[in-house]
């Protein structure tokens, strides 16, 4: 209590008080009423000088008072003591002050049942040792450990076993209940106590549980991307080498029926039949790699050529439907989302996951395969099956392909040339040669390059000054070899490199 007090006084004055976190009213008045008021001087005993004392107060509090009674209302009749101490008590209440009384008096603390006004609170204190623990039970009342406290200074234990035969043989009197109800409400906060650790426990143990489900998906998520992304490098590769490997299959035979229908370009010709082997080698091949070529090509040697004058011009022809049937495709944003397609690389129909991205390429599917092909490779179901059609009229007129290649050749510039895929076996590195090493280094390439019977090739000549990549493009349009060519995409080293296409 007097703690109370002086705490509200060092609040007032602004000075800092020993607590962690503090809420204090500002009284205006605290009203003290502690320890013996006896006066003999004045006759008064114990007893009256606390009623003079607690008049003063009545007179003078209000509802911005603080009145501290410690043990009041004793020195006399323990019942009149309890009336009067009970009549003070509410008119204090009515007058708005805050009120804060010890005392022992049992028939007292019943008054915070009866009113709401009241409130019971006491301090713990641990029976078994008989020490108190400082602790603050609110809406509890405190008891007397009167006996417990003789038995421990040493009486007589006859004396005491006296004492509590007079103090009564009912074990449920009022301060039985009170010791009784403080202990379930040490034992209740124990096990509260007890429950709140476990529940924080719990709690922590859930979120690291939620942290590693959220690394395991992370992880799960991780393998799959990276085991996906492998797949799909090894399938664009897979699909990179089997065009290149089309391609090559392509110009070997190309270069077949060329020399079937020109034997004068060698120096050494060939027989007949040796050229007819080899064209019969070659389709072979063909056949085997990609099981959707149906064609077969004819089988007239060339004295069959020289005694048909308008075979030439039927071949013209040909390969006129041929080449309009491999312009044919429909532009890159005509492909949407959930469209059926057709391509020449796979049998069966697929459907686009994707729209073309900013290279042109779109995401389909076939059947369980995911692959990324050039717009110009797709087709709708109606225009396959055109396409299909006009494959079908050609190869019934088993007319071979021809290649020109004229030695005046009219190359020309072609944006239109197909996306090429550069790499060690089609690429011309002139990079850091000067104008003419680098002219005579193209040629050498080039050679080589149709040597090996490749359709395109990469001229990667960097920027530069731009003399080389101005001199190689000059060279490109009066060269031996009948070709086209334009500068790179997006994708194929821009313009830093030369893409030629022979024909």
């Amino acid at each position: 209590m007097k703690t109370a007090g002086l705490l509200c006084l060092m609040a007032k004055c602004g000075l800092f008080i020993p607590c962690e976190k503090a809420l204090c009213h500002s009284f205006s008045e605290i009203y003290v009423n502690m320890g013996d008021q006896q006066n003999r001087e004045e006759d008064l005993s114990t007893f009256s000088g606390h009623l003079q004392h607690i008049k003063t107060i009545l007179e003078c509090a209000n509802h911005s008072s603080l009145v501290l009674l410690d043990e009041g209302f004793v020195g006399t009749d323990p019942a009149m003591g309890v009336a009067i101490a009970q009549a003070v008590l509410e008119e204090l209440a009515s007058k708005g002050a805050t009120v804060v009384i010890t005392t022992h008096f049992s028939a007292l603390k019943t008054l915070a049942i009866e009113g709401s006004v009241f409130k019971n609170a006491s301090m713990e204190f641990e029976s078994q040792y008989l020490r108190p623990t400082y602790k603050l039970l609110q809406n509890l009342p405190g008891q007397s450990y009167a006996l417990e406290l003789c038995e421990r200074l040493g009486f007589n234990h006859n004396m005491i076993n006296s004492a509590k035969k007079y103090y009564g043989e009912n074990p449920r009197n009022f301060e039985s209940l009170l010791k009784e109800l403080q202990q379930k409400s040490s034992d209740l906060q124990k096990i509260q106590q007890k429950h709140e650790n476990l529940h924080q426990n719990l709690i922590e143990e859930f979120e690291n549980l939620k942290n590693e489900k959220v690394q395991f998906q992370n992880w799960r998520d991780n393998i799959i991307e990276n085991y996906t992304n492998k797949l799909q490098k090894r399938l664009n590769s897979f699909e990179n080498k089997l065009e290149i490997k089309e391609r090559q299959h392509e110009k070997n035979l190309k270069i077949r029926l060329r020399k079937l229908k020109n034997p004068t370009i060698t120096s050494d010709p060939p027989k007949s039949e040796e050229l007819l082997a080899e064209v019969q080698e070659a389709k072979k091949k063909m056949e085997n790699s990609f099981h959707h070529i149906e064609e077969r090509l004819g089988t007239e040697d060339h004295t069959t050529l020289k005694t048909k004058p308008n075979l030439v011009k039927t071949i013209k022809e040909s390969h006129k439907k041929i080449t309009e049937s491999k312009t044919h495709y429909r532009p890159a944003n005509f492909w949407q989302m959930g469209m059926k397609v057709k391509t020449t690389r796979f049998d069966q129909a697929g459907i686009v996951l994707k729209p073309a991205d900013h290279k042109g390429l779109i995401e389909c599917q076939f059947q369980f395969m995911k692959v990324k092909l050039p717009f110009e490779d797709l087709m709708t179901i109606e225009d396959s099956a055109k396409h299909q059609t006009k494959k079908n009229d050609i190869i019934s007129k088993k007319i071979p392909i021809p290649i020109n290649k004229t030695k005046e050749a009219n190359n020309k510039l072609n944006y239109e040339i197909e996306t090429v895929l550069p790499h060690k076996g089609n690429s011309i590195d002139l990079r850091g040669l000067r104008v003419e090493e680098s002219i005579q280094e193209l040629e050498q390439k080039l050679d080589k390059l149709f040597s090996d019977n490749l359709t395109h090739g990469v001229i990667v000549h960097g920027h530069g000054e731009g003399k080389v990549k101005e001199a190689v493009r000059k060279h490109l349009f009066k060269c031996s070899y009948s070709l086209n060519f334009r500068p790179g995409r997006h994708g194929e080293g821009g313009d830093g490199v030369t893409v030629v296409e022979f024909l």
